[in-house]
């Protein structure tokens, strides 16, 4: 898969996509571990792009004097 356009460059599509298109077939018990590993990566993704986020901020931040 080509995640570099569109939706596919949303945090969680890449992080679920596994689980997404786990077959009908698929046990239970190895749906919910593909959920799990979803959610892991999903919360390991949301973390790095908050971190993006707060240095992109801080380098860009204006800086006024206090009062």
């Amino acid at each position: 898969q080509d995640y570099q356009h569109g939706i596919f460059q949303s945090i969680g599509f890449k992080e679920f996509h596994q689980y997404l298109t786990t077959p009908p077939d698929c046990s239970l018990a190895e749906a919910d571990a593909l959920r799990d590993k979803g959610i892991e990566a999903l919360k390991i993704a949301t973390r790095r792009y908050a971190r993006k986020q707060n240095q992109w901020f801080a380098s860009h931040a204006v800086h006024l004097p206090c009062c």
